[in-house]
C-alpha cells in the first residue's frame, strides 16, 4: 500500500523546484544557488499532507556535529513546524511562518542540496515537544 501511495506522489506535479531522485520512502529536489525565493515559496504550496520536509541549517551553532537537520511539517494554512536535530539531540518542535520557513530554506540553499527531501512523516509534529534523540 505505502509503494502504491509513495509512487502516486511522485507522480505528482511539484511546482518551484525540480525532482532529483527517489528512493524507497524519501524525494529529493535540486536546490542551489540558483534557487529563487519564489521557487520555495510555490514548492511549499505543493508539499503533500502528511510528509515532512527534510533540509539542513549549515549555519545552526555546533552542539554536537556542525549544523543541524531540519525537519518541517505543515499544520495549518502558512503555519508550518519545525525542529532541529543532528547526532544526540533533537529540539523541540516549533511554529514558523511560511515566509519565515522560505527565507530560512532559502539562506541554506548552497548547503543542502544532498538532504533536501521529503517522505511521509513518522510521527505528527506537536508544538512544544520533542520526539527525542535523533
Amino acid at each position: 500500500m505505502f509503494n502504491k501511495i509513495f509512487s502516486i506522489i511522485f507522480q505528482k506535479k511539484f511546482i518551484g523546484l525540480k525532482k532529483k531522485r527517489r528512493d524507497n520512502e524519501s524525494i529529493f529536489f535540486e536546490i542551489n544557488l540558483t534557487t529563487t525565493k519564489e521557487n520555495i515559496n510555490e514548492f511549499l504550496k505543493t508539499l503533500p499532507k502528511n510528509y515532512q520536509l527534510n533540509f539542513f541549517d549549515n549555519f545552526h551553532s555546533q552542539i554536537s556535529d556542525p549544523g543541524a537537520y531540519v525537519w518541517v511539517q505543515h499544520i495549518n494554512l502558512g503555519v508550518f513546524a519545525y525542529s532541529l536535530h543532528n547526532h544526540g539531540w533533537s529540539s523541540e518542535w516549533k511554529q514558523i511562518e511560511k515566509s519565515n520557513l522560505v527565507d530560512y530554506i532559502y539562506r541554506n540553499r548552497e548547503f543542502t542540496s544532498e538532504h533536501f527531501n521529503i517522505y511521509p512523516w513518522k510521527t505528527k509534529a506537536e508544538l512544544g515537544k520533542t520526539i527525542g534523540k535523533y
